[in-house]
């Protein structure tokens, strides 16, 4: 985490195929230019669609989404008939923060394919973006029930239940996903995170206690740790893990902004502001 930043974006996990890469970053209106469109006047459509792809998926590794979300574009003009590059797309838009465009491209895919389960969770994340999480749910359960073991859904499906303030089904739900991922740090770090907005506090800040001394956690995952210290009035305890992620200045920022959380007595605005802090982490994750 930079400790010259409020908060930071949790690392993204993402595992994709190395393929060739061709360097084809124009507008998004350009298919392939210089070298790149005389290797389309002599290769076959399919090689430059898959080539295109695999450059896009490179892109998205080193995260650099708007580049990644010309490649996917320049794709589907390839092959406009296929999902694939439209569910790529989406996932570019939405981590690049362009989630309303992101939902058009995953319904665009959805509508060649309606059995993609990627693009189904992915509708749900972007619809969770969007403050919707109630139309998000029926996305994720789609997707579970074409990919029951996608722990990445259970996360989802779990957040958008807390954020519509059923935390209880949100739990249920991490619990099945902890069944198939039981070291998953994702799964417990939210699940501790709604056992605490639940109103199980003790139980929560424990789980998540875990979860910041695990091996592989992040300064995310520490800095919820230290939200929910300083919600329970552990200011002191909760300086001092912050110390390790971010310096003295936004440490007192953050103090600051939970006293006031602290403060408010309706749940849905203390949800609402605990939802602001963490816009760039943990609910829910990609």
């Amino acid at each position: 985490m930079n400790r010259d930043t409020h908060i930071s974006r949790p690392s993204l996990r993402m595992v994709l195929r190395a393929a060739t890469i061709l360097a084809c970053v124009g507008l998004q209106g350009c298919l392939l230019t210089g070298e790149q469109a005389k290797l389309a006047a002599t290769t076959p459509a399919t090689d430059t669609y898959e080539a295109v792809l695999g450059a896009g998926d490179a892109k998205m590794a080193a995260g650099d989404f708007p580049a990644a979300a010309t490649l996917f574009r320049n794709a589907h003009t390839v092959r406009p008939d296929q999902a694939e590059p439209l569910t790529k797309l989406g996932f570019a838009l939405a981590l690049g923060g362009s989630p309303a465009e992101a939902s058009e491209a995953f319904r665009s895919s959805l509508f060649r394919n309606a059995n993609n389960a990627e693009a189904r969770r992915g509708l749900g994340n972007a619809l969770v973006a969007l403050g919707e999480p109630a139309l998000a749910i029926p996305q994720y359960r789609a997707a579970l029930d074409r990919a029951p073991e996608d722990f990445r859904t259970y996360l989802g499906l779990g957040a958008a239940h807390d954020l519509a303030g059923d935390h209880g089904a949100a739990q249920a739900v991490y619990q099945s996903g902890l069944a198939i991922a039981p070291e998953n740090n994702d799964l417990r770090h939210n699940l501790g995170l709604s056992q605490f907005l639940g109103g199980d506090e003790g139980v929560g800040v424990a789980a998540l206690r875990d979860v910041a001394a695990a091996e592989g956690s992040t300064a995310q995952q520490r800095q919820t740790l230290v939200m929910v210290l300083a919600l329970s009035g552990r200011e002191a305890e909760a300086r001092e893990l912050a110390a390790f992620d971010l310096d003295p200045v936004s440490i007192d920022r953050n103090m600051e902004y939970f006293r006031t959380i602290r403060g408010l007595q309706d749940p849905a605005r203390r949800l609402q502001a605990i939802r602001a802090f963490m816009a760039g982490g943990r609910i829910p994750a990609s």
